[in-house]
Parts: structure tokens; sequence; C-alpha cells
């Protein structure tokens, strides 16, 4: 069976059309869906289990330490019982929820 060099041309120009009217269509369908999974607010808290010792570096402004602006390194000892916060690096108040 023989395929004209014309009828090739059509061949490609109909899959090149329907390729990019159902890529247009797609596209238009995803503009119905929303992003998920964003905060609801900036505020949030965090639970951790810690079974060994372990370090956290973050920036001051990463994290709500309160009235206490961190200078230095922050330093917070805990246990199963509680624990303490080492405010010798700290301009303010450690908050108490931190202790």
């Amino acid at each position: 069976m023989d395929i004209s060099n014309k009828t090739l041309g059509l061949l490609l120009v109909a899959a090149i059309v329907v390729s990019v009217g159902g890529t247009f269509f797609s596209l238009d369908k995803l503009n119905g869906f929303s992003s998920t999974g964003f905060a609801a607010n900036e505020a949030g808290s965090v639970n951790l289990t810690i079974n060994s010792t372990m370090s956290i570096k973050m920036n001051d402004s990463g994290i709500d330490f309160g009235t206490c602006t961190v200078t230095g390194f922050m330093t917070f000892d805990s246990n199963l019982t509680g624990g303490t916060a080492n405010n010798s690096n700290c301009n303010g108040t450690f908050p108490d929820y931190m202790t």
C-alpha cells in the first residue's frame, strides 16, 4: 500500500492539531483545580519525639521566640519530664512555652 506525500502531510497536520487541541483542553481543565497543602495561617506548632541527642539550626526570623532576640546560639535542654532554657544568648524573655 502506497501513501502519497500529500496524504502523509495531511495526516501529520491532523495529528499535530489533535495534539495541540488536547493540550489546550487539558490545560483548561487544570485551571479548575486549586493548590492544596498551603497553611491557613503563618503560625503553627511542632511536636517532636527525640530518642537521642539532636541539634537544630535556624534563623531567628524562622521561628517565634517571643520577645527573645537570639544573639548567638540558643540552648534548650530537655528530658522526659521537662526542660530548661539557657537565656544567656537571648535579649528579652525566652517564652514559657519553650521550657
